[in-house]
């Protein structure tokens, strides 16, 4: 859920020792995992949640991120489907913001209409199931923003904690001081 009347600031999170979590789905969600043509649904998915405007963008988004890497794809990308509707996606992807090659949940998107519902939790118990299905070792981590402290607080019950170290030199402004800040004081409201 992305509260976009809060400021944003782009932030990342760490968790140094991933636990394991079951792959229990409920009745009525499928898991399915990424194959040629599912690149719509995606795009799909994050445009629901509005972390994406169009599906060009989305589009252009996946063919530079994902598109170069095909058999890796159809390990480490799964959506949840509601009948036949992709409701959720998580990539367990690779990354180097940290500094150093590190395994990186990259772009967890869950449509509205079932957010709030244990979609996300869900999506994170998968996301960690395959990180030591693939052999994943050493930190996990992932980006995120002030506007997704809903997400965070979820990410935080699975022992990601703020990552404060060197950030990296990617073109982004990044102000852990005043992200963490606006953070702190969103998820205190929040969980009144």
């Amino acid at each position: 859920m992305l509260d976009l009347s809060v400021p944003f600031y782009p932030v990342i999170m760490i968790c140094r020792e991933p636990k394991e979590y079951a792959c229990n789905l409920p009745e009525g969600i499928t898991l399915r995992f990424w194959e040629p043509g599912m690149e719509e649904a995606w795009g799909r998915v994050h445009m629901a949640a509005g972390q994406l405007g169009t599906m060009e963008k989305a589009l252009r988004i996946f063919h530079q991120e994902f598109a170069p890497y095909p058999d890796e794809l159809k390990k480490r990308m799964f959506f949840l489907y509601e009948g036949d509707r992709p409701v959720a996606t998580m990539t367990v992807w690779f990354g180097n913001d940290l500094g150093y090659p590190a395994t990186r949940l990259h772009w967890l998107s869950c449509v509205p209409d079932c957010q709030g519902k244990g979609v996300g939790k869900l999506t994170m118990d998968i996301s960690l199931w395959l990180y030591h299905q693939l052999g994943c070792t050493g930190p996990l981590y992932l980006t995120s923003q002030t506007s997704s402290y809903v997400g965070i607080n979820i990410y935080k019950k699975y022992g990601f904690e703020p990552y404060l170290g060197p950030m990296p030199d990617n073109g982004v402004q990044w102000d852990n001081e005043k992200a963490w800040a606006i953070i702190n004081e969103k998820l205190a409201a929040y969980r009144k």
